[in-house]
């Protein structure tokens, strides 16, 4: 089992904590790190959780932090006995963490909830480490503006997120996946390429974030439909007319076909991939940072669901 604890909107705690913390719960701009440290105490846990080894920290409904418990520690707190756990915040690529990271929580009313992890919990740390790695994969995610432009999204939300990334943060947000339901996993690497009118071609880069998961249809044509999404950590974001232009990934890569996905969620062939990689950090004049080098921006902002429905972000392709 792993125990998990919900998150709220980020709340200031007065003089006196324990933990010597002024603020919990969740913050967008806050590191996997950051929010472990903050959120791993202190609260009310019984017996139950001396033997569980994994702890998540969820909010919206998803995982989105994942550690490894070593200890706990315990606290007084208006004389009621207050626990806080030690452990440290697992990475891509390790099988629990990517096996989590994403994935929807249990519904409980309680802010303490427990899920059942036992194929993981028999793994070993040895054989964790040990475990072959599959080959990153890299998909490419679509939008048509003459599709999907709602308020237009294009021209005020968008400018103002490429002006986020670029200033060193990145971007996590969630962006349909069309027909695609699996294949993709935490780490694998997603490519950003706008299509119908001119400029078109490849205007952003970054990693996925989660497998791939039904939530809410974003085209209203479909509204009784769910549609598939990912979660995506943006690391690059450029304004279409400053993109890698379509016509020149028809001609320098032509394993990529005609570069007109009928749908998001295009798996590109590993020799496309690895053009596509190369061109795109000549075209920047850089390499694409390392995605732990760089503060977590803004989470969720991009896309407002479908005509007014709801609040809640979502992507389209």
């Amino acid at each position: 089992m792993a125990v998990n604890f919900v998150l709220t909107e980020a709340l200031d705690v007065p003089p006196g904590d324990p933990l010597g913390r002024t603020w919990v719960g969740w913050k967008a701009t806050a590191t996997d790190d950051e929010l472990w440290e903050i959120n791993r105490g202190v609260w009310t846990l019984g017996s139950r959780v001396e033997g569980e080894r994994i702890a998540t920290l969820s909010f919206g409904g998803r995982v989105q932090v994942v550690a490894e418990i070593d200890g706990r520690t315990r606290h007084d707190v208006d004389g009621a006995t207050k626990w806080a756990l030690l452990g440290r915040v697992l990475r891509p690529g390790d099988p629990v963490h990517d096996a989590l990271k994403g994935r929807p929580t249990p519904r409980h009313r309680n802010p303490v909830g427990y899920f059942d992890t036992a194929a993981l919990d028999s793994l070993p740390a040895a054989e964790r480490a040990g475990l072959d790695r599959r080959e990153r994969v890299t998909m490419v995610v679509t939008w048509n503006p003459e599709r999907w432009n709602p308020d237009g999204w294009a021209e005020t939300v968008y400018p103002r997120d490429v002006e986020a990334v670029e200033s060193g943060r990145i971007l996590r947000g969630q962006w349909a996946t069309g027909n695609r339901k699996t294949g993709i996993e935490p780490g694998d690497r997603v490519f950003f390429l706008r299509q119908g009118p001119e400029p078109r071609g490849i205007i952003g880069s970054g990693t996925a974030a989660s497998r791939i998961f039904p939530a809410e249809q974003w085209d209203d044509k479909c509204a009784d439909e769910d549609a598939n999404y990912v979660l995506i950590d943006w690391d690059t974001l450029l304004l279409p007319e400053d993109g890698l232009p379509h016509a020149f990934l028809v001609g320098q890569i032509p394993e990529g076909g005609g570069w007109r996905p009928q749908s998001s969620g295009w798996v590109l062939p590993p020799r496309a991939a690895a053009k596509l990689e190369k061109l795109w950090a000549d075209h920047l004049g850089h390499p694409v940072p390392c995605r732990h080098a760089v503060r977590l921006g803004r989470v969720g902002r991009w896309i407002p669901r479908g005509a007014g429905r709801s609040k809640t972000p979502r992507r389209t392709g």
